[in-house]
């Protein structure tokens, strides 16, 4: 059981976001305010960026593998790539999850007998008088 619960953690983590273009990276660098950014550029090999900020016609920010304050020109930038939410794998995780749930259920269900009687002769502490009752055994003392 905690293996399907850490399996499912997992999967609705991993499966809801997704490193992709950002379509509006102004507005997003703004709002969304994320902890890193891919960057695609003029003449120039790709650059991850720690905590971006557009000032003025620069996005500032740290190197990614150095750590140290990086500041490359908006005009030099093609595209930008970041960790966002993906609605498909959002959704294909929430039906897995749903059917992984239906089917736990409908296991533990089935392999239930259907009956919740307790045997009368399994009373705990020898407390069962077998005298009164001689269908049922108990070991003899």
């Amino acid at each position: 059981m905690r293996f399907l619960v850490a399996a499912t953690v997992l999967m609705a983590s991993a499966g809801c976001y997704r490193v992709k273009p950002v379509w509006e990276p102004e507005q997003f660098l703004a709002h969304a305010k994320p902890d890193v950014v891919y960057l695609r550029m003029r003449a120039v090999p790709p650059v991850g960026m720690l905590n971006p900020r557009l000032e003025g016609d620069s996005l500032r920010g740290s190197g990614l593998e150095s750590g140290r304050p990086v500041s490359v020109a908006w005009a030099d930038v093609v595209d930008v790539y970041a960790k966002q939410i993906d609605g498909t794998r959002t959704a294909f995780g929430v039906a897995s999850m749903t059917i992984l749930s239906g089917l736990v259920i409908y296991a533990f269900v089935q392999s239930s007998d259907g009956s919740f009687e307790t045997d009368d002769c399994q009373i705990p502490a020898g407390s069962y008088d077998h005298d009164l009752d001689p269908e049922c055994s108990r070991p003899q003392r």
